[in-house]
C-alpha cells in the first residue's frame, strides 16, 4: 500500500509538473545529452576558449574522470596529463582560466601524477603544482595582472603564514593584507579592487562582519557593510555595482540597518535590495548585458515563483521558465556561468524547466523561441538580414544573406562554446545576396550559431540541429 501511494504521488507531480509548463520552458535545452552524472552535484562550471569544464567529486560518464571533466564537443573528458593520470584526488569547489592554463582549488593533495595540495595548474596537456599549494581548503579564485588570489579556509601558503586569503605570482606566495579571522567563499574583482566575502569578523586589524574591501594600490582593508549571516556569492557588474548574495536577511553600514532577503546591491555609495529579495538563500549569481542570473535554493524571487533560478534585469525578478527540480527532492543551482545568449547552470536537479537534464542545463536567452516551437525568423543587425532554414534543421541547411551594400562576406559554423565545427568557403566576388546550403551530417546533435561577417557587418543567428 504505502508503495503505491508513493507510486500515485509521483505521478501526481510529474503531471502537474508537465500542466504547468510556461511558455520559456522552450529556452531551456539539454545540450549534452545527459549522457554524465554527479554524485553528489557539481560545484561549480566554467566556461573559456580551451573549453568548458565542470568540477566537483566523483563526476562519473561510462567511467570516474576525478572530480574534473571537461566537454570536448561530444562528451566529457578527463583533464589527462602526460602519463594518463586524471583530475584530482579530492573536491573541485573552484575553476579559472586564462589563455590556455586552467586553475583548480579544492581540497585535494595530487593532480594528475604530480603532488599538488588544494590548488593546480593544467595546461591542456599536464598538471602543475604552485609551489606547496595551501595547507587547507581552497574555495575561490580571482586572477588579475598576471596574479592568482586564492580564498579559502587555510592558514599557510607555500611556506608563509596566509590567513584564508594568499596571492600567487607564478614563482612565489604572499600574504594579502593580514588575512581573515575566518573562512572566505566568494571573491571579485574591478579594476584594483577585490571584494571578499564569507564567514569572518575581521580583516587585517579592521572589523568587518562577513564583506570586506581590498584596494591593491594602497594594500589597506575597507569595511563596506555588516551582514548577520554568511555570504557566498559576489560579482561586480562593468558599472562597479557590487551583488552579494548568501544567508544573511540584514545588513547595516554607516550606522544604518536595513532588510535584505539573501541578496543586496552596492553602487559604492549606498545599499539597496533587489525589491523583496528572494525567499532563501543564493549561492550562485552571473552577470551579462544588464541581466543579473541568480541561483540557489530558493522557491520565490520576488512575488514570482521561480525554483531555484531567477533574473534580475529593468529593477524586476523574472523567472526562468519554470525553473528547476529534483523530483520530489530539493534542487539547488550551485554555479552559474554566461558565455554569448547561453547561461550555463551546474548544482542538483535532474530537470530544467520541461527538460531532462541531470544536474548541469543551458537557458538560452535571445528571445528568438516562441512556446513549443523554434519559429524561423530573418534577423537584421548592423544592416545585414540573415536567414537560415529550415530551424531546427537535419541534414543541410540553407543559409541566406542580404547586405545593404555589395560587399565580401564569410560565415562560420560554430558550437555553444565558439568553437567552429563547419566553415563555408569565403565568395571569390561581391555581392549584396548570397544563398548557400551547407551539408551538416557530421554535426551531434545540439545547439549552433550561425556567424556572418564583412569588413564593416556581423550578424548572428541561433541554430538547433536534430538528426533524422
Amino acid at each position: 500500500m504505502k508503495k503505491f501511494l508513493f507510486l500515485i504521488l509521483v505521478i501526481l507531480f510529474f503531471s502537474l509538473q508537465l500542466f504547468s509548463r510556461v511558455p520559456a520552458d522552450t529556452n531551456w535545452r539539454d545540450v549534452f545529452k545527459t549522457v554524465w552524472r554527479a554524485l553528489p552535484a557539481p560545484e561549480v562550471v566554467f566556461i573559456n576558449n580551451t573549453g568548458m569544464y565542470i568540477g566537483g567529486t566523483h563526476i562519473i560518464q561510462n567511467d570516474t574522470v576525478n572530480s574534473l571533466a571537461r566537454w570536448n564537443g561530444t562528451n566529457w573528458v578527463g583533464m589527462k596529463d602526460s602519463s594518463g593520470a586524471n583530475g584530482i584526488n579530492g573536491i573541485s569547489y573552484c575553476i579559472l582560466g586564462e589563455n590556455n592554463n586552467i586553475y583548480v582549488g579544492g581540497y585535494f593533495d595530487s593532480a594528475g601524477s604530480i603532488r599538488a595540495k588544494n590548488v593546480a595548474k593544467w595546461d591542456t596537456s599536464n598538471w602543475q603544482a604552485l609551489g606547496n599549494g595551501t595547507n587547507g581548503g581552497v574555495f575561490t579564485m580571482v586572477l588579475h595582472d598576471g596574479n592568482l588570489y586564492v580564498g579559502g579556509r587555510f592558514d599557510s601558503a607555500g611556506n608563509i603564514r596566509a590567513k584564508n586569503i594568499a596571492k600567487w605570482d607564478g614563482s612565489n606566495w604572499y600574504s594579502v593584507g593580514g588575512g581573515t579571522n575566518g573562512y572566505i567563499t566568494a571573491m571579485t574583482i574591478k579594476d584594483s579592487i577585490l571584494y571578499i566575502g564569507g564567514y569572518f569578523d575581521t580583516v587585517g586589524t579592521i572589523k568587518a562582519k562577513h564583506l570586506a574591501k581590498f584596494n591593491m594600490n594602497s594594500s589597506t582593508w575597507s569595511n563596506i557593510g555588516d551582514f548577520n549571516k554568511e555570504i557566498l556569492s559576489l560579482i561586480v557588474n562593468d558599472s562597479g555595482d557590487l551583488y552579494v548574495g548568501g544567508y544573511f536577511d540584514s545588513l547595516s553600514y554607516n550606522n544604518n540597518s536595513m532588510k535584505v532577503n539573501y541578496i543586496a546591491k552596492f553602487n559604492g555609495t549606498n545599499w539597496d535590495s533587489l525589491g523583496s529579495g528572494t525567499d532563501d538563500y543564493v549561492t550562485a549569481m552571473a552577470y551579462a548585458d544588464s541581466t543579473l542570473y541568480v541561483g540557489g535554493g530558493f522557491t520565490k524571487a520576488g512575488s514570482d515563483t521561480v525554483n531555484m533560478i531567477a533574473m534580475y534585469r529593468n529593477n524586476s525578478w523574472e523567472p526562468m521558465g519554470s525553473g528547476i527540480n529534483d523530483g520530489l527532492f530539493w534542487a539547488m543551482v550551485n554555479s552559474i556561468k554566461v558565455r554569448n545568449d547561453s547561461v550555463f547552470v551546474a548544482g542538483k536537479f535532474s530537470t530544467t524547466g520541461l527538460t531532462y537534464s541531470p544536474n548541469i542545463g543551458v537557458w538560452f536567452d535571445d528571445g528568438s523561441e516562441q512556446p513549443g516551437t523554434l519559429v524561423n525568423t530573418s534577423v537584421e543587425l548592423n544592416g545585414i538580414v540573415l536567414n537560415c532554414k529550415p530551424n531546427p534543421f537535419h541534414d543541410n541547411i540553407e543559409i541566406s544573406i542580404q547586405t545593404p551594400v555589395p560587399e565580401r562576406v564569410s560565415v562560420r559554423i560554430v558550437n555553444i562554446l565558439g568553437n567552429e565545427v563547419l566553415t563555408v568557403p569565403q565568395s571569390p566576388s561581391l555581392s549584396e545576396n548570397y544563398n548557400f546550403i551547407i551539408n551538416t551530417e557530421s554535426l551531434e546533435n545540439g545547439i549552433y550559431f550561425c556567424e556572418v561577417s564583412s569588413e564593416k557587418h556581423k550578424s548572428i543567428k541561433k541554430l538547433i540541429h536534430i538528426k533524422r
